[in-house]
Protein backbone atom coordinates (compact mmCIF):
# COMPACT_ATOMS: atom_id res chain seq x y z
CA UNK A 1 0.00 0.00 0.00
CA UNK A 2 1.15 3.24 -0.57
CA UNK A 3 0.48 6.69 1.24
CA UNK A 4 -0.16 9.61 -0.75
CA UNK A 5 0.11 13.03 1.13
CA UNK A 6 -1.92 16.02 -1.05
CA UNK A 7 -1.05 19.69 -0.48
CA UNK A 8 -2.95 23.04 -1.84
CA UNK A 9 -0.87 25.90 -2.45
CA UNK A 10 -1.76 29.72 -3.42
CA UNK A 11 0.52 30.96 -6.07
CA UNK A 12 3.41 32.84 -4.48
CA UNK A 13 4.54 36.06 -6.43
CA UNK A 14 8.10 36.10 -7.07
CA UNK A 15 8.45 39.91 -7.00
CA UNK A 16 6.61 42.63 -4.60
CA UNK A 17 4.52 45.04 -5.98
CA UNK A 18 7.45 48.00 -4.28
CA UNK A 19 10.27 45.86 -5.93
CA UNK A 20 8.45 46.08 -9.38
CA UNK A 21 7.70 49.48 -8.47
CA UNK A 22 11.70 50.15 -8.07
CA UNK A 23 12.50 48.15 -10.96
CA UNK A 24 10.38 50.62 -12.84
CA UNK A 25 11.54 53.55 -11.67
CA UNK A 26 15.22 52.39 -12.02
CA UNK A 27 14.40 51.67 -15.82
CA UNK A 28 12.45 54.87 -16.64
CA UNK A 29 15.41 57.20 -15.20
CA UNK A 30 18.11 54.93 -17.02
CA UNK A 31 15.95 55.37 -20.28
CA UNK A 32 15.07 59.09 -19.64
CA UNK A 33 19.27 59.07 -18.58
CA UNK A 34 20.20 57.87 -22.37
CA UNK A 35 17.32 59.90 -24.24
CA UNK A 36 14.70 57.75 -25.04
CA UNK A 37 10.89 56.68 -23.73
CA UNK A 38 11.01 52.65 -22.61
CA UNK A 39 7.91 50.54 -22.69
CA UNK A 40 8.39 48.61 -19.67
CA UNK A 41 6.38 45.47 -18.06
CA UNK A 42 7.08 43.95 -15.05
CA UNK A 43 5.20 40.32 -15.14
CA UNK A 44 5.56 37.08 -12.68
CA UNK A 45 6.00 33.56 -14.35
CA UNK A 46 5.37 32.11 -10.84
CA UNK A 47 2.11 33.03 -11.12
CA UNK A 48 -0.59 32.09 -13.91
Amino acid sequence: MQNVTRTHSLPTPSITRSSAAELIAAVRAAAENIGFEAAIAVTDAAVI
